[in-house]
């Protein structure tokens, strides 16, 4: 399907820098240059792959460092009814629960149910064709809102089902992030299942258009020492080849598996990003957009 700016209705091919994984390349919006495929087929999930057995052990530990990370950026206040569109493993949902919030989730991959917390009301098919109450007090797009190539009524539709002055937590890949300056066309935001691609200023501006007042605008902290930084940075693209025989080796022997297991790589990879990132404070660079907004009256 043909992708336009949500905003201003437009297209413009952006020459022949686009990745070259996409067939049809880029377009980009002349008035607010937000990028976007040029014509994006919405992926089908194949739920064989998140039902494999190692799924979950491989994605829990950044789910739950995500969760923790967008749980600090809500102020503090009674907990109410809480919506949280694609909730992968459910980490924020735990959280949310714990505190006393009663949560529900859309979520058409079956696969991935078992993992929400029992008492989560689970609405399995697409955002566009579910129907839960209105009255929510906090929806959550975590990795999510990037997806969808009508982003413009996707907002406007989480504005009806939220109660005046609830909030709007969304987590995005960051356009205007170092990773994606370091990495050219070989940025790890440029998936294929992505149909835009943000900046703060951009998101900022389609909030406003659909019924929300941001609020607060963060981003993630630099990863520069860690794989899975090096992966984000484009490097792992550009040593694909690498990657790929250690992606390939046999169980137990995959370097990447052995140290996201391992607790001494994960405090190595804390001192050295310590410098950097308080180099960076305030900044904006960091790889994903985390901004809070509330429900305009």
């Amino acid at each position: 399907m043909k992708l336009a700016c949500p905003l201003h209705g437009t297209a413009q091919p952006r020459a022949a820098r686009g990745p070259v994984r996409y067939a049809a390349g880029l377009s980009y919006c002349p008035a607010c240059t937000l990028e976007f495929q040029t014509d994006y087929q919405p992926p089908t999930y194949d739920a064989t792959y998140y039902a494999a057995p190692d799924y979950a052990g491989l994605h829990r530990r950044e789910d739950q460092r995500k969760a923790a990370q967008l749980w600090t950026l809500l102020p503090p206040g009674p907990a109410g009814r809480l919506l949280e569109i694609g909730p992968g493993l459910g980490c924020l949902l735990r959280l949310a629960h714990a505190a006393g919030w009663r949560t529900e989730a859309v979520e058409p991959v079956a696969a991935l149910h078992a993992q929400l917390p029992p008492a989560t009301v689970v609405h399995a098919v697409p955002f566009e064709q579910a129907q839960p109450d209105p009255g929510f007090n906090l929806i959550v797009m975590a990795d999510v809102i990037e997806h969808f190539p009508e982003p413009r009524t996707a907002l406007m539709r989480a504005a009806a089902l939220a109660t005046p002055g609830g909030r709007l937590l969304i987590e995005t890949p960051n356009r205007g992030s170092i990773y994606a300056r370091m990495a050219g066309n070989c940025w790890a935001g440029y998936s294929p299942f992505h149909a835009f691609f943000y900046t703060a200023p951009q998101l900022t501006a389609l909030l406003a258009a659909t019924g929300w007042r941001v609020a607060t605008v963060a981003t993630s902290p630099l990863d520069l020492c860690s794989l899975d930084g090096f992966w984000r940075s484009g490097l792992q693209e550009r040593l694909r080849g690498a990657a790929s025989a250690d992606a390939a080796a046999p169980a137990g022997r995959n370097l990447r598996q052995r140290l996201l297991a391992s607790p001494g790589y994960w405090r190595l990879v804390a001192a050295l990003n310590a410098l950097p990132n308080a180099l960076a404070a305030g900044r904006g660079w960091g790889d994903q957009l985390l901004v809070v907004a509330e429900r305009t009256a």
